[in-house]
């Protein structure tokens, strides 16, 4: 992918060796504390709410079916997943997930083991991402750009963190980068292959993800940018009709059941969009701007970046600049709040910044160059210090496990215990199938249903913490401290708990201690503290009647 021919074998080496340490360090970063919170003996699912659902194609092709039959995302992460999870299975003769949800006595083992291939499979995509990030810095600003590009790449916090996930956000990552790459390579040599490749990756990209279409953006750009200067001879008819192909027989051929199946694919595909505009209370209101609630680095490496291709004859800055903006504007105006919607932005910032700092190093001028690409340099030390406490904290014990065994010793002094939501993520495995509403209703999975604690689901709702719900057992995920100024309902009920009607007190609390919790950080998302809840466990103060 990289043009490496004609290099002397020196050049080689040193591009091997700049690749090398940038691929060295995201591995490290990013397997280690990949075994967070897979499921064990005290619970059937993941702490990580959405990675089940990675596993949908998998558990479809085991039983014969192609279909995966959930299409809220394409399905190439999911076929990518099958393939992992059944080659695993069958050549390395791992576990039998199948087999043990068919058993319904217990299937942790087995779940844990296909969890971590499809975590395995976003490590993958991460690497090459780093790769895909080291191409276009070394294309932007030779070796010394590839390098700081791969290493920045490597080191970026949230994209460590969500290289932990089993999710659609770090692939769809990858494919968007290659489009941006394959951009950068049909600007300087725009014949109508590079142009079909580069709409191949962004079909791929919506195949993950079907938003991932919108890196469409990097490519026009460079169409628009040729035409307007005549450099090419390419017909922009014929160059957009090759782009638009692509993409479109990428996509069909790896999210083919979206049109087989199109009346099942648009149910899913219908609930997205709608979830998208209405958003979801009360963390919408909480954070109701969501341009500042995604505020990013690459927004103003960006703007720069657009300034700097106007007035430096820079003009192959501009598709990056322009998708980065306009996914900016896509995802600030949607209405549900998630860190990972910035994911895209991830390998625009790692190359962004990297061209920052060759350029500012490379000015005559060496005074206030060489404090901004100081300063830049700091913010890259910053990230990895970062990723490296996330990591340390992610490998230790999960507080829900420490809370767990609190709860278990005080199970006569706090039984009954209320609780928020049915089983789910944000809280330790008082049953067995931590799955939340929809699997433990589930007609396979509401047979793992089996409550390690009597417990009982009040909502927010205080009335129901009656007599008999001796103890509480809360989250920051579904009583945030904020969520008491923009909701009625969590108010009254964070009253009953501890303010001015209080009638329970803290008996036990858990969280991990991590640098990082500040707002500029993403720490204030959801997905960024799936690892880091702050547990608390109030016990019914005794009535002095």
């Amino acid at each position: 992918m990289g043009r490496m021919e004609g290099a002397t074998p020196r050049r080689l080496r040193s591009d091997l060796w700049t690749l090398a340490i940038p691929l060295a360090l995201g591995a490290f970063l990013r397997l280690w504390g990949l075994r967070w919170g897979l499921p064990d003996e005290t619970h059937l699912f993941s702490y990580h709410p959405d990675e089940y659902h990675s596993l949908r194609a998998a558990i479809a092709l085991a039983t014969g079916d192609l279909n995966p039959h959930f299409f809220n995302y394409g399905s190439l992460y999911l076929y990518l997943v099958a393939v992992a999870c059944l080659w695993h299975q069958t050549v390395l003769g791992g576990p039998d997930l199948i087999s043990a949800l068919v058993r319904g006595n217990r299937a942790d083992m087995e779940m844990a083991a296909w969890t971590l291939d499809a975590r395995l499979v976003v490590v993958v995509c991460a690497l090459v991402t780093v790769y895909v990030a080291w191409l276009i810095g070394r294309r932007l600003a030779g070796t010394a750009g590839g390098l700081l590009a791969g290493l920045a790449m490597a080191a970026l916090p949230l994209h460590v963190l969500h290289s932990h996930y089993a999710t659609v956000d770090v692939p769809q990552a990858l494919f968007m980068a290659l489009c941006l790459y394959l951009s950068l390579v049909a600007f300087d040599d725009p014949r109508p292959s590079r142009y079909l490749w580069a709409g191949i990756a962004a079909g791929l990209s919506a195949s993950v993800k079907y938003n991932g279409i919108v890196v469409l953006v990097a490519p026009l750009t460079v169409l628009v940018l040729s035409w307007r200067s005549g450099s090419s001879g390419l017909r922009p008819a014929k160059a957009f009709l090759v782009l638009g192909a692509g993409a479109l027989a990428a996509f069909a051929l790896t999210s083919p059941y979206v049109f087989l199946s199109w009346p099942e694919a648009w149910r899913d595909i219908s609930f997205e969009l709608q979830h998208m505009r209405a958003g979801e209370s009360p963390i919408k209101e909480l954070y109701p701007n969501g341009w500042l609630f995604h505020w990013h680095p690459s927004l103003v490496l960006g703007a720069i970046a657009l300034w700097v291709s106007a007035r430096h004859d820079r003009r192959n800055l501009a598709p990056l600049a322009a998708f980065g903006l306009v996914w900016f504007a896509m995802i600030g105006a949607a209405g549900v709040r998630y860190a990972r919607y910035e994911m895209a932005l991830e390998p625009l910032t790692a190359v962004l910044v990297a061209t920052a700092i060759v350029g500012l190093w490379r000015k005559p001028a060496k005074g206030l160059a060489w404090l901004g690409a100081g300063a830049l340099s700091l913010w890259c030390v910053a990230a990895l210090l970062t990723s490296v406490q996330r990591d340390y904290t992610m490998a230790r014990v999960d507080p829900r496990a420490e809370m767990l065994a609190k709860l278990e010793a005080m199970r006569s002094e706090t039984e009954p215990v209320g609780i928020v939501w049915e089983p789910w993520f944000n809280l330790p495995a008082v049953d067995y199938n931590n799955g939340g509403n929809v699997l433990r209703s589930n007609p396979i999975y509401s047979r793992f249903n089996r409550p390690a604690v009597d417990y009982t689901v009040t909502g927010v709702d205080a009335a129901k913490l009656a007599e008999d719900v001796r103890g509480v057992l809360i989250s920051d995920f579904e009583m945030d401290d904020g969520f008491q100024s923009v909701s009625r309902d969590h108010k009254v009920f964070a009253d009953k708990l501890w303010g001015e009607e209080r009638t329970y007190r803290v008996t036990a609390g858990a969280r991990p201690v991590a640098i990082g919790d500040h707002p500029l950080l993403g720490w204030t998302a959801p997905d960024s503290r799936y690892p880091f809840p702050r547990l608390t466990l109030l016990q019914r103060v005794p009535s002095r009647e």
